[in-house]
């Protein structure tokens, strides 16, 4: 009886956690040395205002962790920053086995079964650096899930901030 629960308290727990960063390097991290960075120019006439202002103040966190670590923002540059928000619609069913008046738990023919869907967005935030050549250096990256208790805005933000972090060069 405690082993069931144990392992239910740990199924539980593990299906709240949170998503991790992640991160990796195309060449050898000691191989990226830079002072300066940018920010690739981004076409900000096909977005609305709203999606402007979240595009600045994505760039401003991202500006804000890379000058803390000692980088200066200049153009031109030795490392570009560019970064991407990718969401898509997604479903997820739940069936529920249908009701015998007759015989509970016994599924029969003019009972059908209950189907529930349940809609929801989710996606992933990425972070790339490249060089000069256009070539990936980094890559940092990290999935979200749109909920209405959530301020979406505010958690990108901090996603943002969160993936300049794990950013560790010259290790």
């Amino acid at each position: 009886m405690r082993l069931s629960i144990f392992i239910s308290l740990i199924l539980i727990l593990n299906s709240c956690a949170t998503s991790r960063v992640a991160s990796f390097y195309v060449v050898d991290e000691n191989q990226i040395d830079f002072e300066t960075f940018s920010f690739y120019a981004r076409e900000q006439q096909d977005l609305n205002r709203q999606k402007a202002e979240l595009d600045s103040l994505i760039e401003k966190a991202i500006t804000q962790k890379l000058i803390n670590k000692g980088y200066v923002k200049t153009y031109p540059s030795n490392i570009y920053v560019s970064y991407k928000i990718m969401s898509d619609k997604t479903f997820k069913t739940h069936t529920q086995g249908n009701y015998n008046p007759v015989v509970p738990n016994f599924n029969n023919m003019p009972y059908d079964n209950f189907i529930y869907i349940t809609e929801h967005k989710e996606g992933i935030l990425i972070i790339e650096f490249y060089n000069e050549n256009d070539k990936l250096l980094w890559q940092g990256s990290k999935s979200f899930k749109v909920r209405k208790s959530i301020n979406t805005q505010e958690l990108l933000i901090s996603y943002a901030k969160e993936i300049t972090a794990s950013f560790k060069p010259n290790l």
